[in-house]
């Protein structure tokens, strides 16, 4: 019969469990600690990966009570993990970087990728609101998804193995919790970081899409959506 390793008792956190900060340390040395942010309400809170699961259930606490219409229509719930890239940029002093708290506000004002009506109805009093896709004409589902951000955010040339780490873990500790999950990332490793994730994934039964753009959330332009003078989105 095996022997059974012991942990030292520092590596152990009151309740018994690993501490898992104690543990693990860096692969690469240019790796910095991550914290995950929410914007709400004009604020911007911490969160805590294994926490994650919170931010839903706290919106269902402060819910309205559906109609019966909406009562039999679905939702499938999204957790969106923003890493960084292009997508999120602003422009400082003709340089391009990602903004802490852009994106999030960015996505809220925009139709195409937000139901503001749907979410004021059925989330006025929650403290964490979601954001909500468009009903799409045929399907009784709506998309309800939040917004998770990395602090700092990070360039994808900047992405190293700990973070590619780091993303699966916080996918892991929320993964009873959600429908699917997405990874907003720069597109430079994009395709690195999903070859990696594949493998540290295997065999689940929900999707994981880790996206990314090459133009900002918002561009100044002649014409927007609907062919008048303002901004466009992407």
């Amino acid at each position: 019969m095996g022997s059974v390793e012991k942990i030292p008792e520092e590596e152990l956190l009151e309740n018994g469990e690993i501490d898992e900060k104690r543990v693990s340390s860096p692969i690469d040395e240019s790796f910095f600690p991550k914290n995950l942010t929410i914007s709400t309400s004009g604020r911007v809170k911490k969160v805590s990966a294994s926490h994650l699961h919170q931010i839903h259930l706290i919106n269902q606490q402060g819910r309205r009570r559906l109609s019966s219409i909406h009562e039999s229509a679905n939702e499938n719930k999204v957790l969106v993990l923003y890493t960084g890239g292009t997508i999120g940029m602003r422009t400082k002093d003709g340089v391009y970087s990602p903004e802490p708290h852009f994106l999030p506000s960015a996505i809220r004002a925009l139709p195409p990728l937000n139901d503001v009506e749907y979410v004021e109805k059925h989330y006025d009093k929650a403290e964490v609101k979601p954001y909500c896709l468009p009903p799409v004409k045929g399907f009784n589902e709506r998309v309800i998804y939040w917004v998770v951000e990395y602090e700092p955010l990070l360039d994808s040339s900047d992405m190293t193995f700990d973070d590619w780490i780091r993303i699966a873990h916080d996918i892991k500790k929320s993964y009873q919790h959600y429908d699917g999950f997405v990874v907003l990332h720069g597109t430079d490793t994009l395709a690195y970081t999903a070859c990696a994730l594949s493998f540290m994934m295997e065999q689940l039964g929900k999707p994981v899409v880790v996206t990314g753009s090459q133009v900002y959330i918002i561009l100044r332009s002649k014409w927007d959506f609907f062919g008048k003078p303002g901004y466009s989105y992407f």
